[in-house]
């Protein structure tokens, strides 16, 4: 399956590419000239509306209410387009939690060795917004490069040389980004990253966010919250997310970001570059 993939990937073939082992259909993968537009299977442990609850805040009851407008025989729009006309999820924080579930779909038919990949290739419409990498999709240390950057398919034997993108990066492609640090808990800056790249970060910026996360704990600790991991204040026109990157808490992320970003899509977003980040401090 995952040689499959990359081919599909690597010719920017459109398609369904379905998953079997045997005869059994586990799963399918629907490709947009070279990039994934959807994705479902078995194994998968969650679905869209588990994410557009959790990760867009969509309560069950205005969801289901959209799901049933989707559903009227006079739309023929697709359930992003839908929330956002009805103002309940912006189109950014509706790809971040299509491009979960979509990742926790093709997660379970890369990993089973067993899984075959049957194509059906045919023109499929998709909102290129609202389509991913393979790379962007899975996440994981494969060769999964954009389409038309070289020709043939890669093997795990035969790997093409892929660019590395730091974590920091990856947060910067965000809406609304403007910088972000990793610092330990007595202050010590270590990385930083703004938009505005001839900018230093203020004097003692990380200093004076380690001792708000340690007061931040310490009121925790007091009204019963049990190793809290985060801190989130909102100001006018930016934010501020600060992350504890590792379990005995001696190192955090922090994350400002404009109006334009939203939580929701920062959190996912900084769940995915966590291992990467806990690898740059233990190299520190």
């Amino acid at each position: 399956m995952d040689k499959a993939l990359i081919a599909a990937a690597k010719t920017g073939w459109s398609g369904v590419l379905r998953g079997r082992i045997g005869q059994q259909e586990v799963g399918m993968v629907v490709f947009c000239h070279g990039r994934v537009a959807w994705s479902l299977s078995r194994g998968q442990a969650r679905d869209l509306p588990f994410y557009l609850q959790t990760m867009g805040k969509v309560s069950p009851h205005r969801l289901q209410e959209i799901l049933e407008i989707q559903k009227a025989p006079d739309k023929s729009k697709k359930l992003g387009p839908i929330l956002e006309e009805a103002g309940v999820i912006d189109q950014a924080l509706f790809a971040e939690c299509l491009r979960a579930h979509i990742r926790d779909a093709l997660t379970p038919l890369v990993n089973n060795p067993l899984t075959v990949g049957h194509a059906e290739e045919g023109e499929v419409a998709a909102d290129a917004r609202q389509t991913f990498s393979l790379r962007e999709a899975l996440e994981a240390d494969l060769d999964f490069p954009e389409p038309g950057l070289s020709e043939g398919i890669s093997t795990a034997k035969d790997p093409a040389p892929a660019e590395n993108v730091s974590p920091f990066e990856e947060l910067a492609l965000l809406p609304g980004f403007r910088y972000a640090f990793i610092a330990d808990s007595a202050g010590k800056l270590y990385l930083y990253h703004g938009v505005e790249t001839d900018v230093s970060p203020k004097k003692d910026l990380s200093a004076w966010i380690a001792e708000w996360l340690r007061s931040s704990l310490q009121i925790a600790h007091h009204v019963g919250i049990d190793q809290p991991r985060s801190t989130f204040i909102e100001g006018s026109g930016q934010s501020l997310l600060v992350q504890v990157t590792d379990p005995g808490g001696g190192n955090f992320l922090g994350v400002a970001f404009a109006e334009a970003g939203k939580l929701g899509v920062y959190r996912s977003r900084i769940a995915s570059v966590l291992p990467a980040i806990q690898t740059l401090t233990e190299t520190r």
